[in-house]
């Protein structure tokens, strides 16, 4: 081989190493996001406290207060595939009426949501009795897509944006990656019919979200991962904070700062009692029984686990 063609091959060479490898496409990149995710969403149980201030510029009124408010809250998770359950208290200035102006955390509500196989359970009561205890009993589940949702939604990352990107067509991902906690990240670019989304990817933590824009002629919303943890070898963001900005029809800025306290991957559900509700819902809590066509009646109370029709007086 001739010394001009060898070295031909050299400069090809050197070339390509100082190129690097070539950059994962935006469906790579958010694949290996969605499988992260699903490693450690398909069952799970996670505990979450946070904190939401909402400041209100203009928006109609009633039902909304203008002015600065703080609210407070917990909320725990549980999802085996099939079923969900959310319990959530919550405390502090609410911005909507006709809720009390103010709750400490001893008066704090108290919501339980469950989908289970054959019925939903929504149940609200307050730790000082106000309001009164309620809840509406549905004797189906609801739709399953829904129900994946909610499960998916709801801790970890919020939203799953694997899902609004793969719907773009024009999503690509930029050159140049860029540091976010001082890690390179690739950045996702995408616009939908209803909103332009960038996206921060970290290939050192599972291609997990780092940091997420969503733009719309509404709003703006940015969430950033602060902190996360490797929890059975899977990478999981456990704490994380969010600023939003909206216009129409409410003038307001959101900021949430969220801190994961316990997240187990495929855990014991029936060891944790993970889709039992009857114990915590006293007897004689009012129910309102949905019918196949939303009607609801509300001539039934709660009486050891179940719901039954109140004697008319």
């Amino acid at each position: 081989m001739s010394s001009h063609v060898m070295l031909q091959i050299a400069v090809l060479a050197e070339m390509c190493l100082a190129s690097g490898p070539a950059s994962p496409t935006a469906k790579e990149l958010l694949d290996r996001f969605a499988a992260t995710m699903d490693r450690c969403q398909t069952s799970y149980a996670c505990t979450e406290e946070g904190t939401r201030v909402s400041v209100i510029k203009k928006a109609p009124s009633p039902p909304f207060r203008l002015g600065e408010h703080t609210w407070h809250y917990w909320r725990e998770y549980r999802w085996d595939g099939q079923r969900f359950r959310r319990r959530e208290r919550a405390w502090g200035e609410y911005e909507k009426e006709p809720f009390p102006l103010s709750r400490s955390k001893e008066q704090a509500e108290y919501h339980i949501t469950l989908y289970d196989l054959d019925r939903t359970i929504e149940y609200s009561t307050a730790l000082d009795d106000r309001p009164k205890p309620h809840m509406t009993y549905t004797p189906w589940r609801w739709d399953r897509q829904a129900v994946l949702r909610d499960a998916s939604n709801n801790n970890v990352v919020i939203p799953r944006v694997d899902v609004d990107l793969r719907t773009c067509p024009n999503a690509k991902v930029r050159p140049t990656r860029e540091p976010v906690n001082g890690v390179d990240c690739y950045v996702i670019e995408g616009r939908t019919a209803e909103a332009k989304f960038t996206v921060w990817i970290d290939p050192n933590h599972g291609y997990n979200v780092a940091k997420w824009i969503r733009e719309t002629l509404t709003g703006y919303t940015v969430t950033s991962t602060i902190a996360f943890r490797r929890i059975d070898g899977t990478w999981i963001p456990v704490e994380r904070a969010t600023q939003m900005t909206t216009s129409m029809p409410i003038d307001q800025q959101i900021t949430e700062q969220v801190k994961v306290i316990d997240f187990k991957i495929a855990p014991d559900h029936a060891a944790l009692k993970s889709f039992e509700v009857d114990e915590e819902i006293p007897n004689g809590t009012s129910v309102g029984w949905v019918l196949p066509d939303r009607r609801v009646l509300m001539d039934y109370v709660w009486k050891d686990g179940k719901p039954v029709r109140e004697a008319k007086k």
